[in-house]
């Protein structure tokens, strides 16, 4: 049985609910046993992005260079960031968040420091109700274990493409000091936040968010949006690049085929020389055959 069929063999919910942006974490933040889920193999599969030979080549690559198959498929340019994140999303019953939509405020901002969200590649972006909404872009197991361990049992996880995280992970949107309590912070809402906090960037009940007049805000949403680009234009080079690679690789296939043929055409004319060569030697001893008769011919005549 190939890897691809094995894979796609494994257990799955028959109907998982559909991506928001605000369902919480499903299952990781809980200790219930939770179902199998479909590997992301089997979905890029199932959603048209991979042939089974292309999911098998990629399984294979990934294991060879120790990368993941999410950026192994948006590497060869088979799938977009956005699709691999989007299926992510769906393999952990998580919300997905687009990059366009991703905006911060400074109360989620303190719940994690620089070096945990950098060592978890999760990143604080806002409040939800009281709860902290965290963004990664490649859930596991462990990681949602840390981040409950770090922040909460009621943390909301939601995923991003992943060059947006990178971005906001280089940044310098968290302190690098140690993050504020969340149950302190909850047992003492009244309590003014530290001086040192930055500005929330104010937003209207809306996916978009809404900039404040308060100069430290416009720098925000101008990092951000510096941040958006940079992401667009990186995802844009890995299509690029793995649309080059594919290019690169059907000019090889045709090359290889080119070079074949050549063969077959030398070889098919060495041929065409030998039986030449054979041809003009029988044509030789013909016409040696006719002259030896035509002499025995006049020398019966005389003898007659």
């Amino acid at each position: 049985m190939q890897m691809a069929d094995a894979i796609a063999r494994l257990d799955v919910p028959e109907d998982p609910p559909p991506p928001t942006e605000e369902r919480e974490v499903s299952g990781a933040m809980s200790d219930e046993p939770q179902p199998a889920r479909t590997p992301l193999g089997a979905l890029l599969r199932e959603a048209g992005f991979l042939t089974e030979e292309q999911l098998e080549a990629a399984l294979k690559a990934g294991a060879e260079s120790g990368e993941r198959l999410g950026d192994v498929v948006v590497g060869r340019g088979w799938a977009t960031e956005d699709d691999v994140a989007k299926l992510l999303a769906e393999q952990w019953q998580l919300g997905y968040v687009e990059r366009a939509s991703i905006w911060f405020d400074a109360d989620a901002l303190q719940r994690m420091s620089r070096e945990q969200a950098r060592r978890l590649e999760a990143l604080p972006t806002r409040m939800q109700d009281g709860r902290v909404v965290v963004a990664v872009a490649e859930p596991t197991e462990e990681r949602l274990a840390a981040l409950r361990a770090v922040i909460g049992d009621d943390t909301i996880v939601v995923v991003v493409p992943k060059t947006a995280l990178d971005a906001g992970l280089r940044g310098d949107l968290l302190d690098s000091e140690e993050p504020v309590d969340i149950k302190e912070k909850r047992s003492s809402p009244a309590s003014p936040p530290p001086a040192s906090a930055r500005p929330a960037v104010q937003v209207a009940p809306t996916p978009a968010p809404a900039v404040s007049s308060r100069g430290t805000d416009d720098d925000l949403e101008e990092l951000l949006r510096g941040l958006a680009e940079a992401a667009a234009e990186a995802t844009s080079l890995h299509q690029r690049t793995g649309q080059l690679s594919q290019r690169l690789e059907r000019l090889s296939a045709d090359v290889a085929s080119a070079v074949n043929d050549l063969r077959g055409a030398a070889a098919d004319r060495t041929r065409v020389d030998q039986l030449e060569e054979q041809l003009e030697q029988r044509t030789h001893l013909t016409e040696r055959l006719k002259a030896q008769l035509v002499d025995l011919t006049r020398t019966l005549e005389k003898l007659d």
